[in-house]
């Protein structure tokens, strides 16, 4: 049994940014779930990172927020929609849906590294970004988009590109929503140089007009600026 101090799903909504770690969280059957360092928290709403479950070291996502259920649940159904599409994603090893308001997700733990160097980028190396297009081209082939798709949805775990983050993943509407989709992505890229549109389009493998596409990293590059400003008054780590 733990030591930890144990934590109810008021608890981790009323912490806010202070939330302490680490806690431990009563599991369904009894035993408790100890989450030991966080990567990422979003005050009041849900926290991610490392936790131990059954002796084993794991990737946990608690969602606490008032829709914590519903939000947890669409998080769970885009990632198994990946793993269902044979798309390279962690693993899910199981999901909790606890007292309090509070939804587990637990995954495999993967020492990972971002997929893209941001630096070789600025020095005009895309080919990083070449094998993330081609993974976008994968998720669009089987009918999926990530509406939410930036590059930190992209990790290297012992040379495998992985696709992670189920809360985006939707049906692809229409040819027009992959081309808008595949547009938001490279809108977070500087200035491409002659030439490298064609490239990223040969590694997508779907068909694409460049002009087209052009004219909608364009404008994704106007909608990220408001987005951008919308979320500089949104408290997050």
């Amino acid at each position: 049994m733990s030591t930890l101090p144990m934590r109810s799903g008021d608890d981790l909504r009323a912490a806010g940014r202070s939330l302490a770690t680490p806690f431990a969280l009563a599991m369904p059957d009894g035993s408790q779930f100890e989450f030991q360092q966080p990567f990422r928290l979003l005050p009041g709403k849900r926290v991610a990172g490392m936790a131990l479950w059954n002796g084993k070291t794991v990737f946990a996502k608690i969602f606490f927020a008032d829709a914590a259920i519903r939000h947890g649940e669409r998080e769970y159904a885009g990632l198994q929609a990946l793993a269902n599409a044979g798309l390279p994603t962690p693993a899910v090893l199981a999901t909790f849906r606890l007292a309090g308001n509070v939804f587990v997700i637990l995954s495999e733990f993967l020492a990972a590294s971002p997929a893209v160097d941001g630096q070789q980028v600025q020095d005009g190396d895309f080919t990083s970004v070449v094998d993330v297009v081609r993974l976008v081209g994968r998720l669009h082939q089987a009918g999926l988009v990530q509406e939410d798709l930036h590059f930190d949805n992209f990790l290297v775990h012992a040379g495998r590109l992985l696709l992670i983050d189920g809360d985006g993943i939707r049906p692809a509407k229409d040819e027009p929503a992959r081309q808008a989709n595949l547009a938001l992505l490279l809108s977070q890229l500087p200035p491409l140089p002659d030439g490298s549109l064609a490239q990223l389009l040969a590694a997508y493998g779907r068909p694409a007009a460049p002009s087209t596409l052009a004219t909608g990293v364009a404008a994704a590059r106007r909608q990220r600026l408001n987005h951008y400003l919308e979320k500089t008054t949104r408290d997050c780590t």
